[in-house]
C-alpha cells in the first residue's frame, strides 16, 4: 500500500506529466494553426496575383481587339470620309465660283471625321473602359460594331445602373468582347442585343444573336476540354470574379451569352 509521500510524488509527477501534455497539445495547435494561417495567405496572395495578372491580361486583349476594330473603322468609314473631302477641295479650287453647298458638305464630313478620330481615341485609352459607365463602354463598342454596316445592334439597360469594381469591370468587359468577336466569326448573325439589369442582389448581362447556333450542351457541362480557348477563358474569367456564366444555342436557334454577377461585385456610382 502506498504511502502518503509516495501518494503525493505520483499526484505530482501525474501533474506535471499532464501539464506538459496540455502544453504540447497547445502547441501543436498554436503550429497548426499559424501553418493554416500561412497557408490561407499564401493562397490569398496567389489568388490576388492570379486576379491581378488576369486583370492586365484582359486589359492588353481588349486593347488589341479594340485596335483591329478601330483599323477597320479607320479603313472604311474615316478613311472614305477624307476621300470625299479630298474631293470636294479639289473641284473648289477647278471653279471660280465656290458653290456654298459644297462648302458646307465638306464641313460636315471634317466635322464628322475628326468626331470619329475623338471616339477613336478614346477608345485607345486603356483606363477609358474603368472611367466611363459599364453601359457607356457597351454601346461604344456596339457603336464599332454597327458601323460596319452588317449588323444590327441593341442595348437594353433594366433597373437603377451601378457600377462595378474596376478590376470586374474590365473582366466583363472583355467577356462580352469575347462573345462579340464570336458571334462575328462564326455566327452568321443579322442582329445582337445585348441587355444589362441591374436588381438589388445581382447583376444580369444577356447577350443574344439571331445567327446560325450550334449544340451548346457540352460547353456547359464538366468536359471543358471540349471547348475553344475563348469560351475556356470566358468560363474561367467569370468564375475568378465569382460570377455564374452560361452559353445557351440550338442550331438555327441563336446564341445567349448569359453571366450573373452578385451584388457585392458592384459599387453605388
Amino acid at each position: 500500500m502506498l504511502t502518503t509521500d509516495e501518494e503525493i510524488y505520483i499526484a505530482v509527477v501525474s501533474s506535471a506529466l499532464l501539464m506538459v501534455l496540455l502544453a504540447l497539445v497547445v502547441i501543436i495547435a498554436i503550429v497548426k494553426y499559424q501553418n493554416r494561417q500561412r497557408s490561407h495567405m499564401q493562397e490569398v496572395s496567389d489568388i490576388t496575383n492570379q486576379y491581378q495578372r488576369e486583370i492586365l491580361k484582359a486589359q492588353l486583349e481588349m486593347q488589341e481587339q479594340t485596335f483591329r476594330y478601330i483599323s477597320e473603322e479607320i479603313h472604311d468609314n474615316i478613311g472614305q470620309l477624307l476621300t470625299i473631302v479630298r474631293i470636294n477641295l479639289s473641284m473648289i479650287g477647278e471653279v471660280k465660283h465656290v458653290d456654298s453647298d459644297v462648302v458646307t458638305v465638306t464641313k460636315k464630313l471634317l466635322d464628322d471625321a475628326t468626331s470619329g478620330l475623338r471616339g477613336l481615341s478614346r477608345r485607345l485609352n486603356a483606363e477609358f473602359v474603368g472611367q466611363q459607365p459599364f453601359s457607356n463602354s457597351l454601346r461604344l463598342h456596339l457603336n464599332l460594331i454597327e458601323a460596319a454596316g452588317i449588323h444590327r445592334v441593341s442595348l437594353e439597360l433594366h433597373g437603377e445602373e451601378t457600377e462595378f469594381e474596376p478590376g470586374v469591370k474590365v473582366i466583363v468587359f472583355r467577356i462580352v468582347q469575347e462573345a462579340l468577336n464570336n458571334i462575328l466569326k462564326h455566327a452568321d448573325a443579322h442582329t445582337i442585343s445585348i441587355a444589362l439589369m441591374y436588381f438589388p442582389q445581382e447583376t444580369v448581362l444577356r447577350i443574344r444573336d439571331d445567327g446560325q447556333g450550334f449544340d451548346a450542351s457540352k460547353l456547359n457541362g464538366t468536359d471543358r476540354q471540349k471547348m475553344g480557348v475563348g469560351t475556356h477563358t470566358m468560363h474561367y474569367r467569370a468564375n475568378l470574379i465569382g460570377a455564374q456564366f452560361s452559353i445557351e444555342s440550338k442550331q438555327g436557334a441563336g446564341t445567349l451569352v448569359q453571366m450573373t454577377l452578385p451584388a457585392n461585385r458592384t459599387a453605388a456610382m
